[in-house]
């Protein structure tokens, strides 16, 4: 037995024993409200054993949700301590559960005098004691089989990962919903990933449209055991669905997300900045630091090729000189299109005896000063003749 269904066996048989208990605890308190003489006319009250049926029925209660209850106060917790001071976070958690115990406790009030209803119907009815506190433990019974049924996991599938013992903790860092929202997540995604939380349609795809969940998805297919949260899927298949939209729906969807010098730049040539990087976005929230270069010049970072693999083994000589040898290069050409910056990028490898990951690594570093960057010469070709010459002497000068 794999460790979540040790859990849920654990779980299960410790809501048994408690569930037991507490039908129980309902047995005795309605034999002991239980008259067989009681007046068919006397008024319903709270009676003297209010407070002593209230503690039951807190205490069945928070055994019967502990499947629910005990994953929802850590979350509460976990996102108070993300937020506040350890002090403020465990009075803040304090006051959420005195409020949940309180919450049922007023339910508690109205089962009580259903149940003194209750007892007024069995005298009427001339059940015995002893069948009216039987009749009670029966629907305590019944509502606790629920907890444990197989529909009951299908339909409230939990998002979490196996702690010790019955407690199960939702995933970790849990944030809201309109976070993801802030932070690029397409709904088409995360109605995708949810969807696959505990379910799959027995083939290898992964990426469903709204419409063909709609069409495949069946319980039969949803699994029992609970399923983990995993927020690099859910990055993965956001990027997924990016690359899915047609340039116009994205640049649309995308506009809050452009660094703040992108303000004065055109339509046009901010959607053809974006079709370079479309194919890169894991979320929306990624644009800016993917293309800031574009709309301004970026700061100079050594770092970038002392850390680089393959340009930390030139020497500051060996790296001015085929920085001259490309600026001769592209100063030389006429015609500035991808498609011509591809050929000499070609040609200055076959003149300088370099392989591709050291030349068009250091150009790409010089022009755009950033860890990643689209195709080399269709970011030259966007960047411009003049900028690209321009970065060149810059980074010459800093390396000198």
């Amino acid at each position: 037995m794999d460790q979540p269904d040790l859990l849920t066996h654990q779980r299960n048989v410790l809501l048994g024993l408690l569930l037991a208990l507490a039908a129980a605890s309902w047995a005795v308190l309605v034999w002991q409200h239980a008259d067989a003489t009681m007046n068919m006319t006397a008024p319903v009250t709270l009676g003297p054993r209010l407070p002593l049926f209230l503690v039951m029925w807190v205490v069945m209660m928070v055994a019967m949700m502990l499947p629910t209850a005990a994953p929802m106060i850590l979350t509460f917790h976990k996102v108070q301590a993300a937020n506040r001071q350890p002090h403020d976070a465990f009075v803040s958690t304090s006051v959420f559960v005195v409020a949940y115990l309180v919450m049922w406790a007023f339910a508690g009030l109205a089962a009580y005098v259903g149940m003194r209803a209750a007892e007024a119907a069995a005298a009427r009815l001339a059940l015995s004691p002893a069948t009216t506190a039987q009749i009670g433990g029966a629907i305590i019974m019944v509502a606790g089989i629920y907890q444990l049924t197989p529909l009951k996991d299908e339909c409230l599938s939990k998002c979490r990962e196996p702690i010790d013992f019955i407690l199960t903790s939702w995933r970790d860092g849990a944030k809201s919903a309109t976070d993801y929202r802030t932070d690029g997540i397409l709904p088409e995604a995360m109605l995708n990933f949810l969807a696959g939380l505990g379910w799959n349609d027995g083939t290898e795809q992964e990426i469903f449209s709204k419409d063909e969940l709609i069409e495949k998805f069946s319980l039969e297919r949803v699994q029992r055991s609970g399923a983990r949260f995993d927020e690099q899927r859910l990055l993965w298949m956001n990027g997924q669905w990016i690359r899915r939209l047609s340039l116009d729906d994205l640049y649309t969807r995308i506009a809050p997300y452009w660094p703040l010098t992108a303000a004065s730049a055109s339509d046009d040539y901010k959607k053809q900045v974006l079709s370079l990087v479309q194919d890169r976005l894991k979320t929306l929230s990624e644009l800016a630091s993917m293309t800031k270069y574009f709309f301004e010049e970026p700061e100079t970072n050594l770092e970038l090729i002392t850390s680089n693999k393959q340009l930390k083994k030139l020497s500051n000589d060996e790296i001015i000189n085929l920085l001259n040898s490309v600026k001769n290069a592209l100063e030389s050409m006429t015609e500035w299109t991808p498609e011509a910056l591809q050929d000499c990028l070609n040609q200055l490898l076959e003149t300088t005896g370099q392989k591709p990951g050291t030349l068009f690594s250091l150009i790409r570093v010089v022009t755009t000063w950033a860890p990643f960057s689209p195709q080399l010469n269709d970011t030259l070709a966007l960047l411009g003749k003049e900028t690209t010459l321009a970065r060149i002497d810059v980074a010459t000068s800093h390396i000198q």
